[in-house]
């Protein structure tokens, strides 16, 4: 300790950091937790990397699926109902076979 007498005063100010940073981290997981959900999960299939953009897609058709008994956003209909017309397109670039030039 460099200065006696002020282990109580750095006791308290790293409890202090400590409370400040959970409250950070707790705000930003709140804040930035919709992205993980749908329709803004598909915002990631138009992602620069590729992989990225099929891990995006995977994800919103499970989440899609195992959500089948509640009302979707409309974006999400389009893009993963197995009726939808886009429904085909989605499965083919999961597999790897896209339209679009690279």
């Amino acid at each position: 300790m460099l200065l006696p007498g002020l282990g109580d005063a750095r006791r308290k100010l790293l409890e202090d950091w400590s409370l400040g940073r959970q409250h950070v981290v707790q705000t930003l997981t709140t804040k930035l937790s919709g992205w993980r959900s749908l329709p803004l999960q598909l915002c990631g299939v138009a992602h620069y990397d590729i992989d990225t953009a099929r891990d995006s897609y995977r994800k919103s058709l499970a989440m899609y699926n195992a959500s089948s008994d509640v009302p979707h956003h409309w974006l999400s209909v389009v893009m993963l109902d197995r009726a939808s017309p886009l429904y085909q397109q989605g499965l083919n670039f999961l597999l790897g076979e896209t339209p679009i030039d690279d």
